[in-house]
């Protein structure tokens, strides 16, 4: 299959896109955020859909960053970018409403991904993510799991204390008996 053309229509009127597989991969898991069915290069985005909005938040986007790297600096420097390249749609938008100020780049770890509401509870496959969850819930299950294992230790702890004054009968008993 690797090195073979692949040919892809994005609707049944478009012309056909051409592609050489280059790699195949597994499915990811079904519990993955990630998912997807095919990965195409960006580049053949770039040509069917030309996408000079600055405010489009459309795309999630993994980079690798050096270790030591200061996150804080890059940030601001994704910020200052943005602002530059955006300035006039952002003023553009400003006025008819449509730009949300809330909006804001951030760096987040991969680890991160599945317990954060703000970037992963959509239900859409916009952007390759989905199965995301609230931390609320895994709070919930882990409270559910610590009060389970309270119960567990209380009911433990019971049972040895009824059975220690058994035992203790039973040595009481036998030491009257020696004494006999």
């Amino acid at each position: 299959m690797i090195g073979k053309r692949l040919e892809v229509a994005d609707t049944p009127d478009s012309l056909f896109a051409s592609f050489i597989i280059t790699a195949v991969t597994k499915d990811p898991p079904p519990n993955s955020s990630i998912q997807f069915d095919i990965l195409i290069p960006f580049s053949y985005l770039q040509i069917m859909f030309d996408d000079n909005n600055w405010l489009n938040a459309y795309l999630g986007t993994f980079i690798v960053i050096h270790p030591k790297a200061d996150l804080k600096t890059l940030q601001q420097k994704f910020t200052s970018i943005h602002n530059a390249n955006a300035k006039e749609q952002i003023e553009q938008a400003g006025k008819t409403g449509d730009y949300d100020r809330r909006a804001f780049y951030s760096l987040q770890p991969i680890t991160d991904i599945h317990l954060q509401p703000f970037y992963s509870t959509s239900k859409s496959r916009e952007g390759g993510f989905l199965n995301g969850s609230n931390p609320v819930y895994s709070y919930f299950l882990l409270g559910i799991a610590l009060f389970i294992l309270l119960m567990a230790s209380i009911n433990f702890i019971n049972l040895n204390i009824g059975n220690s004054l058994n035992r203790a009968k039973e040595i009481g008993c036998k030491k009257n008996y020696r004494k006999q």
